[in-house]
């Protein structure tokens, strides 16, 4: 009895060392993901989440059918919201530890639920959105992720008013000529959201492969609509938009 009784003690504290040691490893790894998020709060610092972000990382994004992602997809989103929101932070966290689906045993991934605040930089509107976020990690820095929040809905909280001027900054990749070409060829696309009998484009002095747009009587709901649809984003790509930096801005916040 004795004997059982040293046996099921030093399984007791083997279990218990396992335990502890997962758990140590989750409270390392939630102190990187908390850094992780507070890129995208005010101020943020795109620097920082670029250089958290593992290469190969896996991400599971919150854009309707985007599904699984990559780095430079990943950077693309991060640059997105640090460029758009100004006043962000991330509210009411409640962080757990991921678990091991076969074991369920703590695995030193994290996860966390919260609610995220801030304002739109091109309409002056405030939105509240409750998010899901989970984080792989190691050695620093996130491989795997996943976000789960209606950042459809979020985006066209946020849209001015409609029927409102526009100004697109937009970067080009692959030349003038080819993006021109195919934009003035998608006149049909546009008469669906503006007035665009009185599009304006614009070729930056200073840089060539930058172009000024400015749309007139813009619906922006039907505007936000057509920038969340995957086929619209595939176009853009194939005419060289930098999707990453370009920008979008209502006349009146000029």
């Amino acid at each position: 009895m004795k004997k059982y009784l040293i046996i099921a003690l030093a399984m007791t504290t083997l279990i218990s060392c396992n335990s502890n040691t997962d758990m140590s490893l989750f409270k390392e790894n939630k102190e990187i993901a908390k850094k992780y998020l507070a890129s995208y709060e005010s101020p943020t610092d795109y620097e920082n989440f670029v250089s958290m972000t593992d290469e190969k990382i896996e991400h599971q994004s919150p854009m309707y059918g985007a599904g699984i992602v990559g780095y430079e997809k990943v950077l693309e989103q991060g640059n997105f919201y640090m460029s758009n929101f100004s006043d962000v932070s991330f509210n009411d966290a409640r962080w757990l530890p991921g678990v091991d689906e076969e074991t369920l045993k703590a695995d030193g991934s994290v996860r966390v639920y919260g609610t995220w605040k801030g304002v739109s930089n091109a309409s002056g509107k405030s939105f509240s959105v409750d998010g899901y976020h989970y984080f792989v990690i190691k050695e620093g820095k996130i491989v795997q992720s996943g976000d789960f929040f209606d950042a459809t809905g979020m985006v066209m909280s946020v849209q001015p008013d409609s029927l409102v001027d526009v100004a697109v900054i937009i970067p080009l990749t692959k030349g003038y000529t080819k993006w021109y070409n195919g934009f003035i060829k998608d006149n049909k696309t546009r008469e669906r959201f503006c007035d665009d009998s009185r599009t304006l484009v614009l070729r930056d002095v200073k840089d060539p492969n930058k172009v000024s747009v400015y749309l007139y009587d813009v619906d922006m709901s039907k505007l936000g609509q057509m920038m969340q649809d995957p086929a619209f984003e595939k176009f853009a790509l194939s005419l060289g938009e930098d999707l990453a930096n370009k920008k979008v801005y209502t006349l009146s916040a000029l």
